[in-house]
């Protein structure tokens, strides 16, 4: 992942409520998953496969297993950790395409359950970011209300 997509990943977690956070993660896998296409040598390669497996493994994490719909989740999630591992030992880009394709699937309907849930965020504490024009026309800047130093924490 470039600095660029850390730094958006990042800001989106500081603001997202719990259905928000496995549409991040799916996008993560998704986006390594192009990484992993378009890898130049193995190691970028296989540094991109590790990063979906342990995508998976917070996805299978953040399961409640109290709803039986969770084991249906858990079956998905590991054939997805399966194919990943294949992928890897084989050298083989093309079983990702599997991956991404269910990936895209559960994305789809996960995105059906974040647009009902209105829970807030799960950070409490982080800095407000606003984001507008200014200063140019075409430049998006991004600006950090400080809330204080030290947001909530004292020693």
């Amino acid at each position: 992942m470039t600095k660029e997509q850390i730094k958006e990943y990042t800001l989106r977690i500081t603001q997202a409520n719990r259905s928000e956070m496995i549409i991040i993660i799916y996008d993560m896998i998704l986006d390594d998953i192009k990484e992993a296409k378009s890898a130049i040598n193995h190691d970028e390669y296989k540094k991109a496969c590790s990063h979906i497996t342990r995508c998976i493994a917070h996805l299978i994490n953040a399961l409640d297993f109290s709803y039986p719909i969770s084991l249906n989740y858990v079956q998905i999630y590991l054939y997805l950790n399966r194919t990943t591992s294949m992928a890897l030992i084989k050298n083989d880009p093309a079983l990702l395409d599997e991956v991404a394709y269910r990936i895209e699937t559960l994305r789809e309907s996960f995105n059906e359950v974040c647009r009902q849930d209105k829970s807030s965020a799960m950070m409490e504490n982080t800095q407000t970011v606003y984001a507008g024009l200014t200063y140019g026309k075409t430049a998006l800047n991004e600006s950090l209300n400080d809330q204080g130093a030290l947001r909530g924490f004292r020693v």
